[in-house]
């Protein structure tokens, strides 16, 4: 391939809009799911996160194996800990009730016209592995860290 020929092609796949890479498939519980039915789903599914959606499906939140992980991890007990002022949220010790309980709210989103150039920095710059595609304030699908290598690897490397 000819120097011209490959910077082309790199600048035609950093153009590529997020609705031509995103899966359509949205992993998504409500908000007051109960948790041990978000731990079932993800079990099931094999997924690795789930959305965590409103009454009128907007994303408000996710919740990732992670997620997960850190709620069952023993929590620093001591005489000095102030209780009152203490936040556990530990699915072992049963704070974490529902799926909104233990989501990460902090959210980044695109839109099915953002560009992959934008999304990889923005997944780069805030450690995301999932972005929701929104549109309309509605999701209409996803793209994850998994999409975008194997993007990468049938553009350059089949």
């Amino acid at each position: 391939m000819e120097r011209d020929e490959f910077l082309d092609k790199i600048e035609k796949f950093y153009l590529t809009p997020a609705r031509e890479i995103m899966s359509h498939d949205f992993p998504a519980v409500k908000r007051d799911e109960p948790i041990r039915r978000v731990i079932r789903e993800i079990s099931k599914q094999s997924v690795d996160h789930l959305w965590v959606v409103d009454s009128n499906n907007k994303v408000i939140g996710i919740i990732t194996e992670k997620d997960l992980l850190d709620g069952i991890k023993e929590p620093l007990f001591g005489e000095d800990i102030a209780w009152d002022t203490l936040e556990i949220r530990s699915l072992l010790y049963r704070d974490v009730k529902t799926a909104e309980d233990m989501m990460t709210s902090r959210l980044f989103k695109c839109e099915p016209d953002t560009r992959l150039k934008e999304i990889v920095k923005l997944m780069v710059d805030n450690r995301i592995r999932h972005l929701p595609v929104i549109e309309d304030g509605l999701p209409v699908g996803e793209i994850t860290i998994d999409q975008i290598i194997k993007l990468v690897d049938k553009e350059f490397f089949d």
